[in-house]
């Protein structure tokens, strides 16, 4: 009887600390100190609105998870995704049914007890949609590629991985920049221009057909003071390019 006992309670330990999901009561998730965020809003692919805004609430550890929490997004009610992955893990977050570009986002909470509290807010500066980089439909193989810019607010991370595809789709493209071969650096200047070396076009490596480049930058916004510490709201926007290798000495600019 002992034995059984003990082997319940090794059962119970175990789920408990391998499964990825929160064990803070309801009670406990009415104090936001014991809450922590982490919004993420992701722009640029998309012509038409944003590509993403996914909320994900944590007890600095863990994922929270509780249908009694709603999180607003300029007044509107985000929806709450869970994936079940594995036996005692899940994935879960909150994400917009709309993704139409705002000038601000305003995020709020309602806990358990109905009560509503600021989240988070950011505004994204405008003008660094003004930056202009020349980005070249074809590229020539044997000559090194001066990127020029103008117009830039902030700093925008550069990152360039040759492609052995003819063709690729935003899908592809992700998967491409998370290739470990990938030149990366950052830009700082309002103006100014970056050398590729007809080097890296070069590379033996692969049969390389095209060169994506990915343009990038990150804003931070305002979190309540009261959640946990290191929670955070994130904006990105993201260029993408993808540049077919030549022979020809002439570029072709797209518009």
């Amino acid at each position: 009887m002992k034995n059984h006992k003990l082997l319940l309670f090794l059962v119970s330990y175990l789920f408990l600390n391998s499964c990825n999901v929160s064990t803070l009561s309801k009670k406990d998730l009415q104090d936001l100190s014991k809450i922590k965020v982490s919004i993420t809003i992701d722009d640029g692919i998309k012509e038409n609105g944003l590509d993403q805004i996914k909320v994900l609430l944590t007890d600095g550890v863990k994922q929270i998870i509780e249908n009694d929490i709603k999180i607003l997004l300029n007044d509107k009610e985000l929806e709450l995704s869970v994936t079940q992955e594995m036996l005692l893990n899940k994935t879960s977050f909150y994400k917009a049914p709309s993704l139409i570009r705002a000038s601000s986002y305003y995020f709020e909470i309602i806990l358990p007890d109905k009560s509503r509290h600021p989240l988070a807010y950011i505004k994204p500066y405008n003008n660094n949609l003004c930056a202009k980089f020349n980005l070249p439909s074809h590229l020539p193989k044997n000559e090194d590629f001066i990127l020029k810019w103008t117009d830039l607010n902030t700093p925008h991370q550069i990152e360039l991985v040759n492609s052995p595809e003819s063709n690729l789709n935003n899908k592809s493209l992700r998967t491409t920049f998370n290739y470990n071969g990938a030149l990366k650096d950052t830009l700082y200047s309002s103006s100014g221009e970056y050398i590729i070396s007809k080097s890296f076009f070069n590379d033996t490596a692969i049969n390389s057909k095209n060169l994506a480049i990915k343009l990038n930058r990150e804003e931070l916004g305002m979190t309540n003071p009261l959640l946990l510490e290191n929670s955070i709201i994130t904006y990105t926007h993201t260029i993408e390019k993808l540049i077919r290798y030549e022979n020809s000495q002439e570029l072709v600019f797209s518009n």
